[in-house]
């Protein structure tokens, strides 16, 4: 059965959108299916969100998809830590291969969300080779001069293989009347007088969908950093080696996105973006098309499941605050009982001993 949200039926032309996120749905395969079976492709096809050229990626090169299933749970968990404390949250993101309303319209939060989707499947793949789980892909290359402190020695992440794979599989291929835009930059921007208003927006959608994932390389990318070790007696460090490699931890890359997100992304007219493409000064900005809702109240129709009920925090300055988080709305505060361990104590050898305390929390709820 089609997804209304990926299928859009125009007499006399069918235009298929498979730049979205669906495959972030993976996040449910994890334990739940057989990587080595052979009809693994058909059942992420089926029902964890991959479109059908991800399919074929998956038939040739089917040990990589755990891999991609790793990258949608790390995109997952990551979106909701960075944006917990918001009125938009991401948790939307969780009800994937099914995509709300604000992941299909072109507004801030899907900039965001394609972005660390892009970077998080950048970052799996790049780590995941470098700790050589994954068979086909070989060590970064070292820089071709150092500062004379150290040698270059060990495994580079080869960050450009997972970028280049991250690309590879989330760009965008999308039947246009004037011709096949395949994200690659060789798209035709005229304007065909064929194409009705579901085609323009998009064609345009596909374009800022791949700017969007290009940002999300481009910052992981830009996270390499070099990482030493001293060897001699004593840690003298008469020697010292060096390597370039990703942070231990992705969270770091979502924050940096954060402050892409929170510099507001670059508003583009469609029309523009058509006949034009996206300008320059986009280059290193998240970008939109459509005006995001404010995320106050319950709407199925954008994609708002509202405030109410969520905790927020009077005493800060932030987004978490009530009177932001709450919509003017108010909030109650409640007093909950608490149990935590306290006055552990470590006992030779080898056990803790702790005791369990009890306390009273309060905490404010938006009404």
């Amino acid at each position: 059965m089609w997804k209304r949200v990926s299928i859009f039926i125009v007499l006399p032309m069918l235009i298929m959108q498979i730049n979205s996120i669906q495959w972030l749905g993976m996040q449910k395969a994890a334990g739940k299916v057989d990587w080595n079976d052979v009809g693994v492709c058909r059942t992420l096809r089926k029902t964890y969100g991959l479109d059908s050229r991800q399919a074929r990626i998956c038939k040739s090169w089917r040990p990589v998809m755990q891999h991609v299933s790793r990258a949608a749970a790390l995109a997952v968990v990551a979106c909701q830590s960075v944006l917990q404390n918001r009125r938009w949250n991401c948790s939307s993101v969780r009800s994937a291969p099914g995509l709300t309303p604000e992941l299909v319209k072109g507004t801030k939060e899907q900039s965001f969300a394609y972005a660390l989707s892009s970077a998080a499947l950048t970052y799996t793949m790049t780590r995941d080779c470098a700790s050589g789980m994954l068979p086909s892909c070989g060590c970064g290359t070292h820089p071709e001069d150092t500062d004379g402190t150290f040698k270059w020695s060990g495994c580079d992440d080869n960050v450009r293989w997972g970028a280049k794979f991250a690309r590879q599989f989330v760009k965008n291929e999308i039947p246009l009347a004037s011709g096949e835009y395949n994200g690659d930059g060789d798209e035709d921007l005229s304007v065909n007088a064929n194409e009705d208003a579901v085609q323009r927006e998009q064609r345009a959608m596909s374009i800022v969908d791949e700017h969007n994932y290009k940002i999300g390389r481009k910052v992981v990318m830009s996270s390499v950093k070099t990482h030493c070790k001293c060897h001699g007696m004593s840690g003298s460090c008469n020697v010292k080696t060096c390597w370039r490699g990703l942070p231990n931890k992705f969270i770091g890359v979502g924050i940096k996105l954060l402050k892409l997100y929170n510099k507001t992304p670059l508003k583009v007219e469609m029309v523009q973006v058509i006949r034009f493409g996206l300008p320059k000064h986009t280059d290193s900005s998240l970008v939109y098309i459509t005006e995001s809702s404010d995320y106050c109240n319950y709407d199925q129709r954008v994609g708002s499941y509202g405030t109410v009920g969520r905790k927020c925090n009077s005493t800060t300055i932030g987004t978490e605050n009530c009177l932001a988080m709450c919509c003017g709305r108010g909030y109650t505060t409640q007093t909950i009982e608490q149990t935590e361990r306290c006055q552990c104590k470590y006992h030779w050898c080898c056990y803790v001993n702790c005791q369990n305390c009890t306390s009273l929390v309060k905490r404010q709820i938006c009404n």
